[in-house]
């Protein structure tokens, strides 16, 4: 299959060529042919629909669902960034498949910075191509590891497509759009279902902080409550200092004022995994009230029905 790549036998001809000189460790590179390379991959990917079908909204439903125990999960996270960027914060239930060495990207992001995107692109280049090979079956074998799993493997017996495949970088970029591309085009026809994140993990962070917020009926104070430091530690999902600025600034208005209750309010829509994260949290040995399995799953939607 990767020669299959290589010859344009799967690809259009002019990306594949492209990618087959590229992918040459003995040929020489040059800013334009990246340049191409780079446009050519966007076009690929728009024109089989990867980069339109995948939505902040669609990775953080994968997320949940990777996330549960008691759930079958259909799809698989891969996260493209380094490993410090992925240490620093990730999408729960993703799992890292680093283009760059920490090294590299410092050296690229440099380039890009003092040089231009060409110089970048260039220098990313000669950093990935001795190991496109590896990054590839590496992803290859996850999939395959997944849809062995029991569920998995029932779940598509009954009929359902293919596993999906999230990939995503920082902002959605070059290095989650040319790994799906390789991915979309080394794999035999109709076995896999790669999709570009839109906006990658940056936007996932924002949807996140956006709704992680204090009700007005509650104090300041809350926002520092130690579920809410459980859940920034746990998942990762926040790495501003700014936020932990900001608890600082919390903790010592409430020393100011009486003890009161430290509370966090999990809401959300129906299937989005609120039972799934209190779980978690009473795992993590956070105290934990879950409402609904209290009242054994009866909602007042329905009055005294339960």
């Amino acid at each position: 299959w990767w020669k299959a790549v290589s010859t344009g036998a799967m690809a259009g001809p002019s990306t594949a060529d492209l990618f087959a000189a590229l992918r040459d460790e003995s040929a020489p590179l040059s800013a334009d042919a990246m340049e191409a390379f780079a446009s050519g991959v966007k076009l690929d990917l728009a024109a089989g629909g990867a980069e339109c079908r995948a939505e902040v909204e669609d990775l953080v439903r994968a997320s949940v669902a990777c996330s549960a125990a008691d759930r079958a999960a259909e799809a698989l996270i891969v996260d493209v960034r380094s490993p410090g960027e992925f240490a620093r914060g990730h999408v729960p239930g993703a799992l890292n498949v680093p283009l760059f060495t920490d090294d590299e990207r410092a050296k690229v992001g440099t380039a890009f910075a003092k040089q231009g995107r060409g110089v970048a692109l260039v220098l990313g280049m000669k950093a990935v191509r001795p190991k496109l090979e590896r990054l590839v079956n590496e992803v290859v074998r996850l999939v395959e590891a997944k849809e062995a799993e029991p569920s998995s493997a029932s779940a598509r017996a009954r009929g359902h497509a293919p596993l999906v495949v999230y990939v995503h970088c920082w902002r959605g970029g070059m290095r989650s759009s040319s790994l799906t591309w390789l991915l979309l085009h080394a794999a035999p026809p109709g076995s896999l279902d790669v999709r570009v994140v839109r906006g990658g993990y940056k936007a996932f962070r924002r949807f996140v902080l956006t709704r992680w917020h204090t009700p007005a009926s509650l104090t300041r104070a809350s926002s520092s409550s130690s579920m809410a430091s459980s859940v920034s530690t746990n998942s990762s999902l926040f790495e501003d200092a700014g936020v932990s600025g900001d608890a600082e600034k919390d903790k010592k208005e409430s020393a100011e004022k009486r003890p009161e209750p430290r509370v966090c309010v999990v809401g959300g829509r129906t299937g989005v995994g609120k039972t799934a994260a209190l779980l978690g949290l009473r795992a993590a040995g956070e105290s934990v009230i879950d409402l609904e399995g209290l009242a054994a799953h009866s909602g007042s939607a329905f009055g005294w029905g339960g």
